[in-house]
C-alpha cells in the first residue's frame, strides 16, 4: 500500500510539473504575440459598421462573402477613430451587410478561445523556402489564441493547438502564409519571397535637338525595359535632320517634327525609392516651383512650358507631392543615348513624384544649371511612383518583426 501510495504521489508531482511547463511556455508565448503585434503597424478594420480587434475573426470571413472593401488613409478620413486608426482604416463589407453571418464569426472565435482545455492537438513540421532550404526564427502566430513561437535554427516547430485555430508565418523578406488547423499534426509550410522589384511608366521623355547648323544625326537611346509608344516610328535608330532652330525632320517619315518622342515601362528594386534628397510641394506652389526649379536645371522658356504643361494637371491631383529630380548622368538609370554627332551639351531631366499627406522630412535636393554650348540635347520625362511607393509601405508595414 506504501508503495501504491508512493507512485500516486510521484505521478502526481510528474503531472504538476509537466502542466507548469505548459503554463510556462503558454504564458511565454502569449508574451511574445504581445510584443510582436506591438511593434506591428495594422490597420483597424471596421466589418459592416463594427469595429472588429480580433484578427483571427477577419481572418475567418470569406471572400466570396465579401461585397467590398475600401482603404482609408487619408487624415481626415480616419482621424474620427483617434489612436486606433492611426495606421489606416480598412472598411470591409459583406454582402446583403450579413450581420448575423457576422456574429457568428465572432461567436465562434470566442467559443474557441474560451473554451476550456482547448489545447487537444501538437502541429509541427518544417518551414523552408522553395528550394527546401531551412527558414530559421519564421514567426508562428496562433491569431485565434494570441500566443507566437519561433522555428528553429533547422526550419523546424512544433506548438500546441485545437481544431480552427488560425496559424500565421511569417518572416521578413517573405510573403506571410496562414493555415487553419483540422486535426492535421503535420504542416509543412514553404514560404515564397516577395518581389521586391516595382513597376513604373517612363513618362513622355521628349527629345529636343540644337546643332550649330543644318546637321544630319543618327539617334538611338538603350532603354533598360519595355518600349510602348514612339514618336516618330522608332526602329533601332532615328535617321534625322536637325535644324538651329529646333525643327527636327525624320527621313524614314519625311515629316518635320518639334521633339522626338517615347515611353515604356520599366522595373527597380525598392532602393530605388530610398530618396535622400527632395522637396515637398503644396499644390498652391507647384506651377512656381516647376518654372523656377527646371530653369535652374537649364531648361529654356519653351521647353519649360512644354514641361508644365503636361505634368501639371497630374501633379495637381494631389494636395502635395514629393518631388526629386534626375538630372544629367543620374538620368542613366532610365535610358542613355548614342548620338552621332555627339552634342557638345547635354541637358538631361527626369522628375519622380509622389502623393503625401505631410511635409517630408528630407533635405532638400540641389540642382546643378548646365550651361549650353554649341550642338546641344535636352530631354525630359518624369514618373508618378505614387503606388510603387504605396506598395513597398504596404509590404514594410505588414511583415512581423522576426526579433
Amino acid at each position: 500500500m506504501k508503495i501504491i501510495n508512493i507512485l500516486l504521489l510521484l505521478c502526481i508531482g510528474i503531472t504538476n510539473a509537466q502542466n507548469n511547463k505548459l503554463e510556462e511556455v503558454t504564458n511565454n508565448a502569449k508574451i511574445l504575440f504581445s510584443k510582436l503585434k506591438e511593434k506591428e503597424k495594422n490597420p483597424l478594420y471596421i466589418v459592416n459598421g463594427i469595429t472588429i480587434e480580433d484578427y483571427a475573426v477577419i481572418s475567418s470571413i470569406k471572400p466570396e462573402d465579401i461585397e467590398g472593401i475600401v482603404v482609408l488613409k487619408k487624415q481626415s478620413e480616419i482621424q474620427k477613430y483617434g489612436q486606433k486608426g492611426e495606421n489606416g482604416i480598412v472598411e470591409i463589407t459583406l454582402k446583403n451587410s450579413d450581420n448575423k453571418k457576422l456574429e457568428q464569426l465572432i461567436k465562434k472565435n470566442s467559443a474557441i478561445k474560451f473554451e476550456k482545455n482547448n489545447y487537444k492537438i501538437i502541429i509541427s513540421g518544417l518551414i523552408s523556402d522553395k528550394d527546401v532550404n531551412p527558414l530559421a526564427t519564421v514567426v508562428i502566430s496562433n491569431l485565434t489564441k494570441k500566443e507566437a513561437y519561433y522555428s528553429d535554427s533547422n526550419g523546424n516547430y512544433s506548438i500546441r493547438s485545437s481544431n480552427e485555430d488560425v496559424l500565421n508565418f511569417s518572416l521578413t523578406g517573405y510573403e506571410s502564409q496562414q493555415i487553419i488547423v483540422n486535426n492535421q499534426t503535420i504542416q509543412n509550410v514553404v514560404l515564397k519571397k516577395v518581389n521586391t522589384n516595382s513597376e513604373i511608366m517612363i513618362k513622355k521623355p521628349v527629345v529636343y535637338l540644337y546643332p550649330t547648323a543644318k546637321t544630319d544625326i543618327t539617334f538611338s537611346f538603350n532603354f533598360n525595359g519595355i518600349l510602348s509608344t514612339t514618336f516618330p516610328k522608332y526602329e533601332s535608330n532615328w535617321q534625322l535632320t536637325a535644324y538651329p532652330d529646333g525643327k527636327i525632320f525624320d527621313k524614314k517619315t519625311n515629316r518635320f517634327y518639334s521633339s522626338l518622342f517615347w515611353d515604356g515601362k520599366q522595373t527597380f528594386s525598392e532602393e530605388h525609392y530610398k530618396y535622400k534628397t527632395g522637396f515637398t510641394v503644396s499644390k498652391k506652389d507647384l506651377t512656381n516651383f516647376l518654372i523656377e526649379k527646371l530653369e535652374i536645371l537649364g531648361l529654356n522658356t519653351y521647353e519649360t512650358n512644354d514641361f508644365v504643361q503636361y505634368w501639371l494637371p497630374i501633379l495637381e491631383k494631389n494636395e502635395t507631392n514629393f518631388v526629386h529630380f534626375y538630372s544629367n548622368s543620374d538620368y542613366d538609370v532610365f535610358s542613355t543615348n548614342a548620338v552621332n554627332p555627339k552634342p557638345e551639351t547635354s541637358i538631361r531631366v527626369f522628375m519622380e513624384f509622389y502623393a503625401v499627406e505631410n511635409k517630408t522630412e528630407i533635405p532638400e535636393q540641389k540642382l546643378v544649371k548646365t550651361q549650353r554650348k554649341g550642338f546641344t540635347l535636352v530631354e525630359w520625362g518624369g514618373a508618378d511612383v505614387t503606388q510603387a511607393v504605396q506598395n513597398l509601405n504596404y509590404k514594410s508595414n505588414a511583415k512581423p518583426s522576426s526579433k
